[in-house]
């Protein structure tokens, strides 16, 4: 006869109390991240600043 073996206990797994807590991201690599999206920002708004805004200059 052929064995039945019930894998449905196995492939659904609910998290549990005692289940290790989920790994969060490390709080470091969440300030590189913000940090370099705020110089990245600036960088880009001075550059904008500098190079695409036209300086009139009066001529008398």
């Amino acid at each position: 006869m052929a064995e039945t073996t019930d894998t449905t206990q196995e492939e659904h797994h609910e998290r549990s109390v005692f289940d290790e807590p989920k790994k969060k991201r490390n709080v470091g690599v969440t300030l590189a991240i913000v940090g370099s999206i705020i110089v990245h920002g600036a960088l880009g708004f001075y550059l904008y600043k500098s190079k695409f805004e036209p300086k009139y200059k009066e001529y008398s």
